[in-house]
C-alpha cells in the first residue's frame, strides 16, 4: 500500500528517467553480444524487448529467445533487412528506453504516448474534494506488469455493510499500457474487506493513443482521460448500491450463473474451471448461499487468489462480474 503522494512521486520519477526513442528501422541493428545500437546509441535489451524484436521481424519468440545471442543478431538482422526492403516493416519503430539504458519493450513510435504519471495526475484531478480531502484514509495499490502499470485506490468514504459481518469499500481503478499498445481504462474497482476479493466494473470507454502527427492529440487524450475519470469518480455509491442489491437476487442454477458471469467477461469455463469456481463459493467465509452476490463472489475469489491462472484470465472473470453488476446498475437485472 502506498500513499497518493508516494504514488504520484514514483510515477514522476519513472516518467523523467523513463522514455520512447523513435528510431528509423533501417538504423536499427543487434549485436553478437545481445547489445542494440541505433543512431550510434548503444542500449541493453530486456526479456519483453528481446521478444518484440522476434515479433517485429515476425521471427516466432519461443524460437528466437531460445538462441545463442550471436544467432540472433544474425537471424534478425538478416531479416528485418529482407522486410525493410520488401515495404513490410515500418519505417520508424520506437525503444522504450528505462533506467541504465535498458530497452525495455519495443512500441509504435507513430503514436502519442501519455506517461503513467500525466494518466494519474488526469484522474486525480476530477476526483470530488469528500474522497480526497482525508488522503492518509485512502488505500493506494500499484503493481507494473510487463509494461501495464495498473493503479487502485480505494476510497473509505465509499464503502456499504453487505452482510453483518463484512463490507465492501469501492475506488477506482487505472490500467495504462506504458508501451503505447491499448491505452488506458478507468474503471470503478470493488473490494469485499472480509476476504479481499476484487471486482471491476466497466466504464464508459477507454483512451486509446493517438497518431503522432494528428494536432491536438495529447491534449485530447488527456481530456478522455479526465471524462472517463469523472464518470467513474461519480459512480461509486451507486455501483456500491447494485452490489448490494444483488445479495437478493437468488439463483435457480449455481452452476449455470457461474456460467453467466464468465461469459460476461468474454470467457467460455472447462468443467474444472467451473468446479473451481463452484467450490469457492462452498467455502465462502461468510457460508455458502444461493445468490447472485455469492456467485461473485466466487469468481471473484478464484480470480483475485488463484495464482496459478494466467493474469489475463482472472483479469476476464473479474470484469465477468463487473458486467453483471453494471447490469443491475443499468436495470437490465440478472439474466
Amino acid at each position: 500500500m502506498k500513499h497518493i503522494a508516494e504514488v504520484r512521486s514514483t510515477l514522476k520519477h519513472r516518467a523523467e528517467q523513463t522514455g520512447l526513442v523513435r528510431v528509423p528501422t533501417r538504423c536499427l541493428r543487434l549485436l553478437d553480444d545481445g547489445l542494440v545500437t541505433a543512431l550510434a546509441e548503444t542500449y541493453r535489451v530486456g526479456p519483453l524487448a528481446q521478444r518484440g524484436f522476434a515479433e517485429l521481424a515476425e521471427i516466432p519468440s519461443s524460437f528466437f529467445c531460445r538462441c545463442p545471442l550471436d544467432l540472433q543478431a544474425t537471424i534478425f538482422n538478416r531479416i528485418a533487412h529482407e522486410r525493410l526492403e520488401a515495404g513490410v516493416l515500418p519505417l520508424e519503430v520506437g525503444l522504450v528506453v528505462g533506467e541504465g539504458r535498458r530497452i525495455v519493450a519495443l512500441s509504435r513510435a507513430h503514436l502519442t504516448l501519455l506517461s503513467a504519471h500525466d494518466v494519474f495526475t488526469a484522474a486525480m484531478a476530477m476526483a470530488p474534494p469528500l474522497f480526497i480531502n482525508d488522503q492518509r484514509g485512502i488505500e493506494v495499490f500499484e503493481v507494473v506488469l510487463s509494461g501495464i502499470v495498473g493503479i487502485t485506490l480505494l476510497v473509505p468514504s465509499s464503502r456499504i455493510t453487505c452482510s453483518k459481518d463484512d463490507t465492501a469499500v469501492a475506488g477506482i481503478d487505472i490500467r495504462h499500457d506504458d508501451l503505447g499498445g491499448s491505452g488506458t481504462q478507468i474503471s470503478v474497482f470493488i473490494l469485499r474487506d472480509v476476504c479481499k476479493n476484487e471486482v471491476v466494473v466497466h466504464s464508459d470507454g477507454k483512451v486509446k493513443p493517438c497518431l503522432l502527427k494528428t494536432k491536438g492529440a495529447r491534449r485530447r487524450m488527456l481530456k478522455g482521460v479526465k471524462r472517463i475519470a469523472a464518470l467513474v469518480w461519480a459512480g461509486l455509491d451507486q455501483t456500491l448500491g447494485a452490489y448490494k442489491q444483488l445479495t437478493c437476487a437468488r439463483v435457480n442454477n449455481t452452476a449455470d450463473a457461474v456460467d453467466l458471469v464468465a461469459r460476461c467477461g468474454g470467457l467460455t469455463l472447462s468443467g474444472v474451471e467451473r468446479r473451481e469456481i463452484l467450490l469457492a463459493m462452498e467455502r465462502d467465509e461468510l457460508g455458502p448461499g444461493d445468490t447472485m452476490f455469492h456467485v461473485l463472489n466466487a469468481c471473484s475469489r478464484v480470480g483475485t487468489h488463484d495464482t496459478t491462472r494466467p493474469e489475463a484470465w482472472r483479469r476476464k472473470l473479474l470484469f465477468g462480474c463487473g458486467e453483471v453488476i453494471q447490469g443491475q446498475l443499468d436495470g437490465r437485472g440478472v439474466a
